[in-house]
């Protein structure tokens, strides 16, 4: 068996093959299931993290943000699905629901702020883990109100 650059598995070397086809159609070709499952397999890694009873703060967030150092997020996980309450700092009472898509999370959100404004948004959100064991979110949301701006921020578990 032989690997080529993005991963995927062959049989024989791509020299061997005729001349003509690419290596994605000589894999289809030799097995089509071989080459479906290490190429979703490569695509589509799953989140393997699981951030139930988790508690996040922020570590940075873009200036267009309302969330902050203040801001404590916690969240649950059942299978697929992720929910959080948040509050702190300019947020008077949060939530979110989402669910795990391939190796990040999808959600929308929505707070109070002290200015009594009802805020909504959506964000994708890539877990990883540092070196110290603890989980990071590294985010990039979009306000659905307002002016409609985006920005990122990045969540440290705590």
């Amino acid at each position: 068996m032989y690997k080529n650059n993005s991963g995927l598995i062959a049989k024989m070397k791509v020299s061997e093959y005729k001349k003509g086809l690419c290596l994605t159609e000589k894999l289809v070709c030799i097995n089509p299931l071989l080459f479906l499952n290490e190429t979703l397999g490569t695509i589509h890694k799953k989140m393997t993290i699981s951030l139930n009873n988790k508690k996040f703060k922020s570590e940075v967030n873009s200036k267009n943000g309302e969330v902050s150092d203040q801001t404590i997020f916690h969240y649950f996980q059942k299978d697929e699905i992720i929910w959080a309450e948040y509050s702190g700092g300019e947020i008077l009472k949060g939530s979110i629901i989402g669910k795990i898509i391939d190796n990040h999370l999808e959600f929308v959100y929505q707070h109070i702020n002290k200015k009594n404004e009802l805020m909504t948004g959506n964000c994708k959100s890539y877990p990883e883990h540092t070196k110290s064991g603890k989980i990071k979110l590294k985010e990039m949301w979009k306000w659905t109100c307002r002016d409609n701006s985006s920005g990122k921020s990045i969540l440290i578990e705590i």
